[in-house]
């Protein structure tokens, strides 16, 4: 069931209803927070408050659990979800900085990026 929640949650973020996005993703974080459902939901519900101009509560809802695993990112792949791999390995980068592992995380989530419409700040 986590599935059909993430992809309601997701379906509102790719209409633009990022208010009911985000309201989605809360309660599946509710119910899921452990685990790598926990960091997708947690995941759509920091997009969300960027695209409505809330740069800081995306950052708090990130760093409210412990970083995501190499799982996640092998759930992301697998679900071909390049919006999600991109942001998993943006935080696995940000969580291994200064390390060759956080700079080829970091290189990969650019290249996730350059290969589609997703836009890094």
């Amino acid at each position: 069931m986590p599935r059909a929640t993430y992809l309601k949650a997701q379906s509102a973020f790719r209409t633009g209803d990022f208010n009911q996005s985000l309201a989605t993703a809360r309660e599946g974080l509710r119910r899921w927070p452990a685990g790598d459902p926990g960091w997708k939901f947690r995941f759509v519900a920091a997009e969300d408050p960027i695209y409505l101009g809330h740069v800081r509560d995306a950052g708090a809802v990130l760093e409210s659990a412990p970083g995501p695993s190499d799982d996640a990112l092998q759930a992301a792949l697998a679900c071909r979800d390049t919006p999600l791999t991109c942001m998993v390995r943006l935080r696995l980068g940000d969580l291994a900085a200064g390390s060759r592992e956080g700079e080829a995380y970091l290189r990969a989530a650019l290249a996730d990026a350059s290969t589609s419409a997703i836009h890094i700040w």
